[in-house]
């Protein structure tokens, strides 16, 4: 079974941000430069086309997938593999932002942590997409992690509130 998580750092999201704003403007500027000033708003919008798809093409090669071999952490610039028995234990826990974090303790390098999801504390059932995918990764990453025999800790509170809206055990 294999699950895709991950969660981009907001260091890391602002550098993805500013890279497709860098491409936007680099583009408008080039279109100017060579078609002349006439054609500054289809260099804006062929850049904001640019750039939307870098921004999105860098959030998209962020990632961590849960699969049979290992954990593969991904960033656009590199890839790193974690075998399951560098994984000592998952943990459910509140976060100081008022969310709940996913998160697997590694052994190597010691007192390693790896953050798999953050989830906003529920308290009804399923209302949008966006918390359909949420509790599809939650399941998938607690099958992944049940399936590999890693133990997790969930929260008394965070588990009665999965298990009670969103039916995840």
């Amino acid at each position: 079974m294999t699950a895709r998580a991950g969660v981009v750092s907001v260091k890391r999201g602002a550098i993805y941000l500013a890279a497709g704003v860098v491409v936007t403007a680099v583009i408008c500027a080039v279109v100017v430069a060579v078609f002349s000033g006439n054609r500054f708003f289809t260099g804006l919008l062929i850049g904001v086309v640019v750039g939307i798809g870098v921004t999105l093409a860098l959030f998209a090669r962020d990632s961590v997938v849960l699969n049979d071999v290992g954990i593969v952490t991904t960033t656009p610039w590199a890839a790193q593999r974690t075998p399951w028995t560098n994984v000592r234990a998952a943990r459910f826990a509140n976060e100081a932002d008022r969310t709940w974090s996913l998160t697997l303790d590694l052994n190597e390098p010691a007192g390693a942590e790896l953050p798999l999801l953050r989830v906003p504390p529920v308290h009804h059932q399923v209302g949008n997409p966006y918390e359909l995918r949420k509790r599809q990764q939650v399941k998938r990453v607690l099958a992944v992690l049940h399936e590999r025999k890693i133990p997790t800790t969930v929260l008394p509170e965070i588990q009665n509130a999965l298990e009670q809206y969103w039916k995840v055990s």
